[in-house]
């Protein structure tokens, strides 16, 4: 069954021995343990409780562990983030055409073509994109050059005389070529046209990095996210402080002035929490959109359940698991909070 309610409690809140030997009998850990389901696993720890509230005994929740100075929770917003576009790519993929706009039909076209022609058996496992740009790199590119010619050489290729040329660096102005780069896992590869066109097209998009791109039109696979942070930094022989913000470029500017504002605050000793989403919220919306994708009919209560077991599988704290109800009533407004300190629009709630 996974957690006891004894460990259930003493995982969000100081639980001295009397309080639950009171719970003990009065029935309420073996109805925790009969429970069928999550659902009512999720009610009898809520009667466990109503009951301690009716006795008037109140519970002190645990302090949350410090955790760095860093936005989000560690970028967990831009995690988010990505998940919800990744499912809103596959959703455009899949529209009529009439339905997208006209930046949409661009995407779309640039990712067709290229899948059409270079992945017409699907996507490949993530792992496997080295050795697939490897195998389809440019080999035979055609270069060219800009360079600075003195006037007289000018004259006689007007007149059309033959001229015999020897480069170097400082009449070179500029070099070039019709294979473009791109870059994954640090490496340089040289790659069609098509492939440029569409991680161009989808970078433009949704502000991913070049290697995300690539992973997406290879593997269909959902991105990480970029990274957010906001350090404060003291200095000590000016006696100032100073605030940097390491932001990826989809944060509107009413976001990242609602940020500055905060972090203005904690440097002057307020130290409320800068707004954003808990890496737990983000884990369950990255987790949601990817099992809905695999499995597009499935019921909250499957979902729920996939969930708590990869919970337990990847031996996540018991306040990460969630219940059937819970999800009905609160993942549309975790969707909603990340869009709003993204895309702005009426101030967000932390989550």
């Amino acid at each position: 069954m996974g957690l006891t309610l004894r460990q259930l409690l003493e995982a969000r809140y100081e639980l001295p021995e009397v309080v639950w030997q009171e719970l003990l009998t009065r029935g309420y850990a073996y109805a925790y343990e009969l429970a069928a389901d999550e659902q009512e696993r999720e009610e009898a720890f809520d009667a466990a409780l109503a009951y301690l509230k009716r006795k008037g005994i109140r519970l002190r929740p645990k302090s949350p562990e410090p955790t760095l100075l860093t936005l989000f929770s560690s970028h967990a917003l831009s995690r988010a983030f990505t998940a919800i576009q990744w499912g809103e790519l596959r959703g455009l993929l899949n529209a009529p055409l009439d339905a997208l706009t006209k930046r949409e039909q661009v995407l779309r076209n640039a990712i067709e073509e290229f899948r059409a022609k270079f992945l017409p058996e699907g996507a490949i496992p993530v792992e496997a994109i080295p050795e697939w740009l490897r195998a389809h790199e440019q080999f035979h590119p055609t270069y060219w050059a800009t360079v600075h010619l003195p006037r007289e050489v000018w004259e006689r290729l007007a007149q059309g005389e033959a001229v015999s040329l020897t480069l170097s660096r400082e009449n070179v102005q500029r070099l070039g070529g019709d294979a473009p780069t791109l870059r994954y896992n640090g490496y340089a590869y040289r790659v069609a046209p098509e492939l440029a066109r569409a991680v161009q097209e989808l970078g433009r998009f949704t502000h991913w990095a070049e290697s995300q791109c690539l992973e997406f039109l290879l593997s269909n696979a959902m991105p990480d996210g970029l990274p957010a942070e906001a350090h404060l930094t003291f200095g000590l022989s000016e006696g100032t402080t100073y605030i940097t913000l390491r932001l990826p470029a989809f944060l509107v500017a009413d976001s990242v002035a609602l940020l500055y504002r905060r972090l203005q605050k904690r440097a002057y000793g307020n130290r409320k929490r800068l707004q954003g989403i808990q890496e737990r919220i983000a884990e369950l919306i990255r987790f949601v959109e990817a099992y809905r994708a695999q499995n597009p009919k499935a019921r909250w209560r499957e979902v729920a359940g996939a969930w708590n077991a990869h919970c337990l599988q990847q031996q996540r704290p018991p306040e990460w698991r969630a219940s059937e109800s819970t999800l009905k009533r609160h993942y549309e407004r975790y969707i909603r909070t990340v869009l709003e300190l993204v895309r702005g629009s009426p101030a967000g709630e932390s989550v």
